[in-house]
């Protein structure tokens, strides 16, 4: 039976739990709904499982991969290993995103100022990134239909800097530092950090692009910041 247009269904509980009223992360949202089971069972066992089981695999054959890629980029000779992550179909279709050019002008400023980082570029099957400058501690990864090559890569990185998609999600299970730009609307739900790991977040309000210029050198401030730790902690 619909009532105000929600399906109810006798002899079944119902939660109502909007997503649009959390202040909190989606997997929490999610949590707490399965706590709605059983409270007094999900408080008594939850803190006793292993997260660790958990976290994502690769299969030989993407370690080798991997392996290839990075023996090519001569990363012997390389402090760390960045991941700038500049594609998400969601955040660029909102225009939560830098255009591509923008992420360019980043990857060079940090490459610059961090000579022995290598900065690798995420991209996929369709990802179009225009020709780099002559710089050599920036590369591409150009990744193809095998999603466990990225989390091999990934599992890699000593830090990632992502606009808000998959790769941040990735990074998170696999407790890769992260630097993550999200719309404020979703940052509560959707935002880096939910298995514990650190994830530094700039917020984009809606009409953001007025200021672009603001937030552009906000979030190559905080890139650089990041990084400054992470040589020094080295």
């Amino acid at each position: 039976m619909l009532r105000h247009g929600i399906l109810f269904i006798s002899g079944f509980e119902r939660f109502i739990n909007p997503y649009w009223f959390q202040t909190h992360r989606e997997v929490q949202r999610n949590l707490n709904l399965v706590r709605k089971i059983n409270p007094t069972l999900f408080d008594k066992q939850f803190s006793l499982i292993n997260f660790a089981h958990a976290k994502l695999q690769t299969n030989p054959i993407n370690k080798d991969y991997i392996d290839k890629f990075l023996l090519n980029a001569n990363t012997i000779l390389t402090d760390k290993i960045i991941g700038i992550a500049p594609f998400g179909e969601t955040a660029t279709r909102r225009k939560m995103n830098f255009d591509i050019k923008e992420w360019i002008e980043i990857a060079n400023i940090l490459s610059l100022k961090f000579p022995s980082f290598l900065f690798i570029f995420l991209s996929h099957p369709k990802g179009n990134i225009p020709n780099l400058e002559n710089n050599k501690n920036i590369i591409i990864f150009q990744n193809n239909n095998d999603l466990l090559n990225l989390v091999e890569l990934i599992s890699r990185l000593d830090f990632l800097i992502s606009v808000d998609t998959g790769n941040v999600h990735i990074a998170d299970n696999l407790k890769i530092p992260t630097l993550e730009i999200i719309s404020k609307s979703k940052k509560n739900q959707w935002c880096g950090g939910a298995y514990g790991g650190f994830c530094k977040i700039m917020s984009l309000p809606i009409n953001w692009q007025k200021h672009k210029q603001k937030y552009f050198f906000k979030f190559l401030s905080l890139a650089l910041s990041c990084l400054k730790n992470l040589a020094k902690n080295s």
